[in-house]
């Protein structure tokens, strides 16, 4: 909590606490035994603590101590009752404070629980995309690797289709050559079985036609 946010906080503590406080020694006060054994004594303790304080800086003499006169009892009474307003103030101011201060660190420590979380919800989140980009890049190169295959079997059975197909051509034109060589050879066949057929019908011709003239 800044500085004069405090200042104000005490001021405002200050002057709801005093009524309070005022009713609180007025009990006191009217009590004999803390109004004896309590308030006077501290009264006159703190006079005169406050008087030899005041004396050792005045003369600069540490221990020197001087008879101090007791304050009257109604003196002290009232001294005592300004001291035990200024605790109470003090008391409960210190009190709102430290509650201020407990919740201040609580919410801080809330705020910075929160922050390590989105910073760890982060990095997990990061680690993830990570993780994915790795997968993508393995799966990425796995592709180019099946591509690449790919291409590999294309341009494979490109050739083999090339060859197959200047094989089969090979192949066609040695039979087509073989049909044309057997047909030739029909072809002469034919004449040849033609040439004697026409010359056994000369023969037989010329047989019958012996036969008639004898």
């Amino acid at each position: 909590m800044p500085f004069p946010l405090i200042k104000l906080v005490y001021l405002f503590v200050k002057q709801v606490s005093k009524p309070l406080a005022t009713r609180v020694t007025g009990y006191m006060k009217e009590k004999p035994f803390i109004r004896s054994y309590i308030m006077i004594p501290l009264a006159q303790a703190y006079h005169r603590s406050e008087a030899n304080l005041k004396l050792m800086l005045l003369y600069n003499q540490k221990g020197h101590k001087v008879k101090v006169n007791p304050l009257s009892e109604e003196a002290a009474v009232n001294l005592a009752s300004d001291m035990m307003n200024d605790i109470f103030i003090f008391t409960i101011a210190f009190v709102v404070l430290y509650q201020e201060y407990v919740r201040s660190a609580k919410s801080s420590a809330a705020e910075k629980l929160q922050r390590e979380n989105e910073i760890l919800s982060i990095n997990n989140q990061l680690d993830d995309l990570v993780l994915i980009t790795e997968r993508h890049d393995a799966q990425l190169r796995e592709a180019e690797r099946e591509r690449h295959h790919l291409l590999t079997l294309v341009s494979d059975l490109q050739t083999w289709s090339s060859s197959c197909t200047k094989l089969i051509s090979e192949k066609q034109e040695s039979h087509l050559r073989e049909v044309f060589r057997r047909i030739k050879n029909l072809q002469a066949i034919q004449l040849t079985v033609h040439s004697k057929n026409s010359k056994v019908n000369h023969i037989n011709i010329a047989m019958d036609r012996q036969d008639k003239s004898d």
